[in-house]
């Protein structure tokens, strides 16, 4: 369980399809899916104390959810970017 929380998505409600965009705890993470696609999640600004996701970037896009949808996030060729902050100031909490 930890594991899926430490990439950043995850599902806040079991058996609900889709999940809650908290602050990963790497850098850069590649899903490798299923039908050769992928999925990257990457990090900026990314620190010890980066708990908080100021802003998200899908695929080059603002993103202005806090949730993606399961299937959006395994039909691959996404690049999530997340701007990550030490003080809470947004939605994406």
């Amino acid at each position: 369980m930890w594991k899926a929380v430490a990439l950043g998505p995850y599902q806040l409600c079991p058996g609900k399809p889709e999940y809650t965009l908290g602050a990963p705890l790497f850098d850069r993470v590649v899903l490798h899916l299923p039908g050769d696609t992928s999925t990257v999640i990457e990090a900026q600004d990314q620190s010890l104390n980066g708990f908080y996701v100021s802003s998200v970037l899908l695929d080059g896009k603002s993103f202005d959810s806090p949730t993606l949808r399961h299937v959006d996030l395994i039909r691959g060729i996404h690049r999530i970017s997340k701007c990550v902050r030490s003080v809470c100031s947004s939605r994406y909490t």
